[in-house]
């Protein structure tokens, strides 16, 4: 909520080097009306750019000037919007981000109506201190708690909004819309109205004719000559900077405000191109129908016309015809062809960013295979999928996923193994598909065998490439390949195993594992078995029986279910134990695979902890 001090409002202070003396008023000066009420509370009139360029083009102190991390044209802008202590309730008046406060002219002119901010060229720290002249009022100094740049700007923001609200209502007897009002300043007493909001709000916050909002006004329509432009426009909006590859067009939306007072017709204002102005775009005017070009340098707006307020439409079309690849500044500034002139140049622009060849082929991976372990002559199916976030359409066997690190390098592993393999090359892998769009997804499927490879792990990279154009980036795909020993035919992986038992006397449990056959033999059934182990062949002190079949086929073998098990296949040994009597503890029963009359395979530590309660 307003903290109820917020009621402090600006003095009569005068600033140095802008008393404009009664006698100097022009004749459409108008003490009850000092501005609109429209223009007053209008909190888009300038944007933080626009706010910049002014006070660079009046040389102040404030262009370079910087308070908490924000520039003076952000606070300013920042005030107009509500932001920070330009924000509160008070009274049931709530003022806020949502609505606002006041014009940013409104701010610039009351700087300089206060303390001559904006043609101070030099650091002037007690002006900077009392800029807006908020809670300084005639009887005496400042209050201390709102010195500063920021604050003096913010508070001063929302007690204009707050004064404006309160003129309508809100339970309030004194400076209301329709009152008649008598102020002694400084060559006597001057009557008259409050005729509408603004001009209550004004005189609230300095309660004199003379000089105070005389100054105001002056220097809004006469030294600034904010209202009085015929030809005023301000930025609103514009789309994004583009990317065109050689043959691609986009569509260019420019929004602008009429700020002046003429209203402005189709084909009589309009958006020319600038820096240098009416230069000729390396650009071809054209993409889709219509253009939105009536010339080579000129754009015209879509609506028929656009009124003092109203929001003009600039939609125009540029198409890439052979451009050198760079970026390219194009700007542009509104023009009233009819003899008013260039508008001011608010440094619209847009960058065009025009790639090398090799830029239009992008890429991110999306996902691929797992890594492969191969016995001899053993074969997997590696595959990637690669999304083209490019702008090049991929055509089939013009980009390829080529090996790499090196580059073309020829893997160790043989190029096929299923049908078809996917290389078209030793070093070089097709996609699926027949071509593939910006936005969709490659799939590179292919095939490696192990035909007596050295054992170890082989890390086989891969890199996508454009042939004839070049490599795009190197984002590390690769596979990890295992190659096992060809001497040794008998491998295995673990696959999966059922969980721990608990067994209570007299209770059984089935337990099973599965292995995967990695080497070069094919098992058959009572030939490849699972061993006990930890010590080899050594009988557990549980039974050996509790289902029928038991899977056991001596005490200590058991057999795998499938009658013969192929290299990659995988084989399920499923047994049962019962406990007849076995003392309390945990009991960890371990197994090894075992090729009998050949040798027992690798130890991977297979086993089950079986509880005893």
């Amino acid at each position: 909520m307003r903290i109820l001090h917020k009621i402090l409002i600006g003095g009569g202070v005068l600033a140095a080097g802008v008393c404009f003396w009664a006698g100097s008023a022009r004749a459409d000066f108008n003490a009850n009306n000092l501005i609109d009420n429209g223009t007053f509370v209008y909190i888009n009139k300038m944007d933080t750019g626009s706010i910049q360029r002014f006070l660079e083009r009046q040389g102040s102190y404030l262009k370079d000037f910087s308070e908490g991390g924000r520039t003076a044209a952000q606070i300013i802008y920042g005030a107009s919007h509500g932001n920070g202590d330009a924000a509160g309730s008070m009274n049931g008046i709530d003022i806020n981000g949502s609505t606002g406060t006041i014009n940013p002219e409104v701010i610039l002119v009351t700087l300089q109506k206060e303390q001559s901010l904006i043609s101070k060229d030099t650091r002037d720290d007690n002006a900077l201190n009392k800029a807006m002249g908020y809670a300084c009022p005639d009887s005496g100094g400042c209050n201390p708690d709102y010195a500063g740049f920021t604050k003096q700007v913010e508070n001063a923001a929302w007690q204009l909004r707050y004064n404006y609200e309160r003129a309508v209502g809100h339970g309030f007897g004194d400076y209301q819309v329709g009152q008649d009002f008598c102020f002694d300043d400084w060559n006597g007493t001057h009557c008259g109205r409050f005729d509408n909001q603004a001009t209550s709000s004004l005189y609230r916050y300095t309660p004199h004719v003379y000089n105070g909002n005389y100054n105001f006004w002056n220097l809004y329509f006469n030294v600034y000559q904010f209202q009085t432009r015929e030809y005023g426009h301000s930025f609103v909006a514009q789309n994004g900077y583009p990317t065109l590859s050689n043959g691609q067009a986009h569509n260019f939306n420019l929004y602008v405000q009429n700020t002046g007072t003429a209203t402005w017709t189709r084909g009589q204002v309009n958006l020319g191109t600038a820096h240098d102005r009416d230069r000729v775009s390396p650009f071809t005017r054209e993409g889709n129908g219509p253009s939105g070009w009536i010339s080579p340098n000129r754009v015209q707006f879509q609506e028929d016309s656009v009124p003092p307020g109203g929001t003009a439409t600039f939609s125009f079309w540029l198409r890439n015809d052979g451009v050198a690849p760079g970026t390219y500044r194009e700007y542009y500034q509104l023009v009233a062809d009819n003899g008013g002139g260039w508008m001011e140049d608010y440094g619209i622009y847009w960058d065009v960013r025009v790639p090398t060849e090799m830029e239009r082929y992008q890429y991110s991976h999306q996902s691929q295979s797992g890594y492969a372990t191969l016995a001899s002559g053993q074969a997997a199916n590696l595959w990637v999928k690669l999304k083209n976030t490019g702008s090049a359409t991929w055509t089939r066997g013009q980009v390829n996923l080529g090996t790499s690190h090196d580059r073309d390098r020829i893997s160790p592993l043989t190029r096929e193994g299923g049908n078809p393999s996917g290389w078209v090359s030793p070093n070089r892998v097709q996609f699926e598909e027949p071509t593939v769009a910006p936005g969709q997804t490659a799939t590179f499927s292919f095939w490696v065998r192990n035909d007596g490879v050295s054992p170890g792990v082989h890390r086989e990279y891969f890199q996508p490439v454009a042939d004839g154009v070049g490599w795009m980036a190197d984002t590390g795909i690769y596979w990890d390949v295992t190659t096992l020993p060809s001497q040794d035919p008998y491998q295995y992986s673990h696959v999966s195993q059922s969980g721990y038992a608990t067994l209570a006397p007299g209770q059984t449990a089935n337990l099973w594992v599965k292995l995967k056959n990695i080497g070069t033999a094919t098992w058959t059934r009572d030939q490849v078995n699972l061993g006990t182990s930890h010590d080899r062949d050594r009988v557990s002190v549980f039974t050996r029986e509790g289902g029928n079949p038991s899977g056991w086929t001596s005490p200590n073998r058991v057999r795998f279910e499938e009658p013969s098990v192929a290299p990659g296949q995988t084989a399920t040994f499923s047994f049962w134990v019962r406990n007849d009597g076995v003392s309390a503890g945990t009991y960890r029963e371990y197994f090894q695979p075992v090729a009998d009359g050949v040798g027992w395979m690798e130890d991977h530590g297979i086993y089950w902890d079986v509880t005893v309660p």
